[in-house]
């Protein structure tokens, strides 16, 4: 039964729900990547000549990632445990080179970060990752908001021109598998995604958000305001934990998504509205 999400507790399902979905949204994102490194057409000669450090941030954080979450599905992971390898992976993608060195500040221009690259970019990565984590909690609520950034993500690319060519490759693999995931994820749900799929998409919308912030598609700033419900929840919950549970990292039923769903009484309604926040 490991590798079911059982009811009770805080669980609003009513019946065992299987929970590695990430596994399978992971395969689908990876399979075409993979197909263009060995086919090596002309996309796939730009990622594997001239993305090394792009491809080893997807293939190497990413796959840490997901065995973070599987071991978290199965066995079950300490709060340590699991920010360790976030900010190892973090702090690993820095080091190959993938990195904010500078940072577009209102009135001021574009200001070089020097020392601060190092925390900013891996707060950045490791931010991202807990925010999609925390939403996880209602049929395709994480899947749908995620598809919304991705497709964010796209769009930034094709506005990039062809700069952006390779974000609007990578952004397309990662929506068809998201898509293909929420057939199935979307209330009510035949398979969850587990913390497997929520920390994998978290760290790849992470890092693809930073490969546009580094190509100054987009600012972090505006990322910032795109990013707004992932932000208020994570802001919301974490200051609700302290309250109710006292540490930080505790588990409650106070975020903002489970307060509407009390309140309106449906799943469904709460979900699509937000998915619909982030489409406006």
């Amino acid at each position: 039964y490991t590798l079911y999400d059982m009811p009770g507790s805080r669980k609003i399902h009513l019946r065992p729900i299987p929970r590695l979905g990430g596994i399978a949204i992971a395969f689908a994102f990876f399979a075409p990547v993979a197909a263009l490194l060995l086919y090596l057409n002309k996309p796939g000669r730009l990622l594997l000549v001239h993305q090394q450090q792009f491809i080893w941030a997807l293939f190497g954080g990413g796959g840490l990632i997901l065995a973070l979450g599987v071991y978290d599905d199965i066995q079950g992971a300490n709060h340590r445990l699991k920010f360790s390898v976030q900010f190892l992976v973090a702090t690993l993608v820095f080091l190959v080179g993938l990195r904010i060195e500078h940072l577009g500040v209102p009135g001021a221009g574009r200001v070089v970060l020097g020392p601060l690259a190092f925390p900013i970019t891996v707060l950045w990565i490791v931010g991202v990752i807990n925010a999609v984590n925390l939403i996880d909690g209602l049929d395709g609520l994480a899947s749908g908001v995620s598809f919304f950034a991705v497709v964010t993500l796209f769009i930034s690319g094709l506005l990039d021109g062809p700069n952006g060519a390779l974000v609007c490759l990578i952004t397309a693999c990662m929506a068809g598998a998201i898509v293909g995931f929420l057939f199935y994820n979307f209330n009510p749900a035949t398979i969850f995604m587990g913390d497997s799929g929520s920390l994998f998409l978290g760290y790849m919308i992470g890092i693809i958000a930073l490969k546009t912030i580094i190509q100054g598609s987009i600012s972090a700033w505006t990322w910032g305001i795109l990013l707004g419900y992932f932000i208020v929840d994570t802001t919301f919950t974490t200051l609700s934990r302290i309250k109710i549970v006292k540490v930080w990292y505790g588990a409650h039923k106070s975020h903002a998504y489970q307060n509407l769903a009390h309140l309106w009484n449906s799943h469904l309604k709460v979900t699509l509205s937000i998915m619909i926040f982030h489409l406006v």
